[in-house]
Protein backbone atom coordinates (compact mmCIF):
# COMPACT_ATOMS: atom_id res chain seq x y z
CA UNK A 1 0.00 0.00 0.00
CA UNK A 2 2.87 2.38 0.65
CA UNK A 3 3.62 2.29 -3.02
CA UNK A 4 -0.18 3.64 -3.95
CA UNK A 5 0.23 6.50 -1.17
CA UNK A 6 3.41 7.54 -2.04
CA UNK A 7 2.47 7.68 -5.74
CA UNK A 8 -1.20 9.66 -4.78
CA UNK A 9 1.34 11.70 -2.79
CA UNK A 10 3.46 12.84 -5.94
CA UNK A 11 0.36 13.61 -7.52
CA UNK A 12 -1.26 16.19 -5.33
CA UNK A 13 1.10 16.77 -2.26
CA UNK A 14 2.89 20.12 -2.50
CA UNK A 15 1.17 21.20 -5.90
CA UNK A 16 -1.74 24.23 -5.82
CA UNK A 17 -4.92 23.24 -7.13
CA UNK A 18 -5.55 25.35 -10.07
CA UNK A 19 -9.15 24.13 -10.98
CA UNK A 20 -11.44 21.87 -9.63
CA UNK A 21 -14.94 20.44 -10.93
CA UNK A 22 -17.86 18.19 -10.02
CA UNK A 23 -19.60 15.70 -12.44
CA UNK A 24 -22.55 14.08 -12.91
CA UNK A 25 -24.03 12.13 -15.50
CA UNK A 26 -27.45 12.86 -15.35
CA UNK A 27 -27.42 16.35 -13.44
CA UNK A 28 -29.65 14.33 -10.00
CA UNK A 29 -27.05 15.00 -7.56
CA UNK A 30 -27.82 15.31 -4.07
CA UNK A 31 -26.21 17.90 -1.67
CA UNK A 32 -27.82 17.85 1.64
CA UNK A 33 -25.59 21.21 2.83
CA UNK A 34 -25.05 22.91 -0.76
CA UNK A 35 -21.79 24.66 0.95
CA UNK A 36 -20.04 21.52 2.16
CA UNK A 37 -21.20 18.16 1.12
CA UNK A 38 -22.30 16.53 -2.67
CA UNK A 39 -23.04 13.40 -3.60
CA UNK A 40 -22.45 12.64 -7.45
CA UNK A 41 -22.24 9.82 -10.01
CA UNK A 42 -19.87 11.41 -12.17
CA UNK A 43 -16.70 12.12 -10.44
CA UNK A 44 -14.56 14.91 -9.47
CA UNK A 45 -11.60 16.75 -11.47
CA UNK A 46 -8.95 18.31 -10.24
CA UNK A 47 -5.92 20.40 -12.50
CA UNK A 48 -3.25 19.97 -10.14
CA UNK A 49 -0.36 22.84 -11.55
CA UNK A 50 -0.29 21.60 -14.96
CA UNK A 51 -1.91 17.99 -14.95
CA UNK A 52 -5.28 16.88 -14.65
CA UNK A 53 -6.46 14.16 -12.29
CA UNK A 54 -9.96 12.88 -12.05
CA UNK A 55 -11.28 10.31 -9.36
CA UNK A 56 -14.36 9.61 -11.12
CA UNK A 57 -16.44 6.58 -12.54
CA UNK A 58 -15.20 4.54 -15.31
CA UNK A 59 -17.84 3.06 -17.64
CA UNK A 60 -15.77 -0.14 -18.46
CA UNK A 61 -14.56 -0.53 -14.90
CA UNK A 62 -18.16 -0.30 -13.88
CA UNK A 63 -16.64 1.34 -10.59
CA UNK A 64 -14.95 4.65 -9.27
CA UNK A 65 -10.88 4.68 -9.93
CA UNK A 66 -8.01 7.56 -10.15
CA UNK A 67 -7.55 8.66 -13.88
CA UNK A 68 -4.63 11.10 -14.96
CA UNK A 69 -6.64 12.41 -17.53
CA UNK A 70 -9.77 14.94 -17.71
CA UNK A 71 -13.00 13.31 -16.76
CA UNK A 72 -14.43 13.88 -20.04
CA UNK A 73 -11.79 11.66 -21.27
CA UNK A 74 -12.89 8.45 -19.21
CA UNK A 75 -13.77 5.99 -21.59
CA UNK A 76 -17.70 5.98 -20.17
CA UNK A 77 -21.57 5.30 -22.42
CA UNK A 78 -22.71 8.44 -20.62
CA UNK A 79 -21.70 12.16 -21.13
CA UNK A 80 -20.00 13.54 -17.89
CA UNK A 81 -21.87 17.00 -17.35
CA UNK A 82 -19.82 20.04 -15.15
CA UNK A 83 -22.22 21.16 -11.86
CA UNK A 84 -19.69 24.62 -12.04
CA UNK A 85 -17.77 23.60 -8.28
CA UNK A 86 -16.29 26.88 -8.87
CA UNK A 87 -19.20 28.94 -8.30
CA UNK A 88 -19.49 27.60 -4.87
CA UNK A 89 -17.75 30.02 -2.31
CA UNK A 90 -16.37 27.44 0.00
CA UNK A 91 -14.89 25.30 -3.26
CA UNK A 92 -14.13 28.68 -4.84
CA UNK A 93 -11.53 29.37 -1.75
CA UNK A 94 -9.28 26.05 -2.68
CA UNK A 95 -8.24 27.61 -5.70
CA UNK A 96 -5.15 28.78 -5.48
CA UNK A 97 -4.10 26.83 -2.18
CA UNK A 98 -1.04 24.32 -1.73
CA UNK A 99 -2.12 20.53 -1.07
CA UNK A 100 0.02 20.28 2.35
CA UNK A 101 -1.44 16.33 3.18
CA UNK A 102 -2.64 13.58 1.41
CA UNK A 103 -4.46 10.58 3.06
CA UNK A 104 -5.94 7.73 1.16
CA UNK A 105 -7.88 4.06 2.01
CA UNK A 106 -7.59 1.75 -0.55
CA UNK A 107 -9.67 -1.02 -2.33
CA UNK A 108 -9.04 -3.32 -5.33
CA UNK A 109 -9.62 -5.42 -7.88
CA UNK A 110 -8.43 -8.70 -9.44
CA UNK A 111 -7.72 -8.85 -13.38
CA UNK A 112 -9.42 -11.50 -14.77
CA UNK A 113 -8.10 -13.64 -18.12
CA UNK A 114 -9.97 -14.72 -21.28
CA UNK A 115 -11.35 -17.68 -18.91
CA UNK A 116 -13.05 -14.74 -16.09
CA UNK A 117 -10.81 -16.80 -13.82
CA UNK A 118 -8.67 -14.19 -11.71
CA UNK A 119 -4.92 -13.75 -12.86
CA UNK A 120 -3.79 -13.01 -8.79
CA UNK A 121 -3.15 -9.88 -10.11
CA UNK A 122 -4.49 -7.07 -7.72
CA UNK A 123 -5.33 -3.41 -9.31
CA UNK A 124 -5.77 -0.99 -6.62
CA UNK A 125 -7.87 2.08 -6.46
CA UNK A 126 -8.98 4.43 -3.92
CA UNK A 127 -12.05 4.17 -1.36
CA UNK A 128 -11.31 7.58 -0.40
CA UNK A 129 -9.08 10.30 -0.81
CA UNK A 130 -8.56 13.46 1.70
CA UNK A 131 -6.90 16.74 0.38
CA UNK A 132 -5.48 19.22 3.42
CA UNK A 133 -4.63 22.69 2.39
CA UNK A 134 -2.18 25.03 3.37
CA UNK A 135 -5.63 27.50 4.43
CA UNK A 136 -6.13 24.43 7.01
CA UNK A 137 -9.08 23.87 4.58
CA UNK A 138 -9.51 19.91 3.48
CA UNK A 139 -11.36 17.95 1.16
CA UNK A 140 -12.88 14.36 1.43
CA UNK A 141 -14.07 12.62 -1.83
CA UNK A 142 -14.88 8.60 -0.90
CA UNK A 143 -16.71 6.21 -3.69
CA UNK A 144 -20.15 5.14 -1.38
CA UNK A 145 -22.93 3.99 -0.99
CA UNK A 146 -25.90 5.52 1.28
CA UNK A 147 -29.10 6.30 2.24
CA UNK A 148 -31.22 9.56 2.66
CA UNK A 149 -32.65 9.75 6.38
CA UNK A 150 -34.73 13.17 7.31
CA UNK A 151 -33.16 14.68 4.50
CA UNK A 152 -29.77 13.86 5.99
CA UNK A 153 -27.06 11.21 4.57
CA UNK A 154 -27.04 8.28 6.38
CA UNK A 155 -25.48 4.81 6.83
CA UNK A 156 -22.80 5.40 4.90
CA UNK A 157 -20.54 2.45 3.53
CA UNK A 158 -17.73 2.32 1.15
CA UNK A 159 -18.41 1.00 -2.08
CA UNK A 160 -16.65 1.94 -5.72
CA UNK A 161 -20.29 0.67 -8.07
CA UNK A 162 -22.09 3.21 -6.40
CA UNK A 163 -21.59 7.09 -6.19
CA UNK A 164 -19.31 9.65 -4.73
CA UNK A 165 -19.45 11.54 -1.86
CA UNK A 166 -17.47 15.03 -1.93
CA UNK A 167 -17.35 17.29 1.29
CA UNK A 168 -15.68 20.50 2.29
CA UNK A 169 -14.42 20.62 5.80
CA UNK A 170 -16.55 17.92 7.17
CA UNK A 171 -15.30 14.36 7.71
CA UNK A 172 -17.93 11.58 7.41
CA UNK A 173 -17.42 8.35 9.56
CA UNK A 174 -17.57 5.87 6.61
CA UNK A 175 -18.08 2.53 7.54
CA UNK A 176 -15.97 -0.65 5.82
CA UNK A 177 -18.85 -2.99 6.15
Amino acid sequence: MEKHDQLLKSLFLNKTLNDIEFFDHDLRYYSPNMDQTWIVDGGVQFRMDDSYISFAYAGELQFFNLFLSKAEEIPNDFEMKSLGAREVSGIESLIGKTVTDVKALWNFYEELDEDFEPTGEKKYMPFEIILTFDNQSFLQIAAVEYRIAGNQIADLMYNSERDMLISLNHRFDIATE
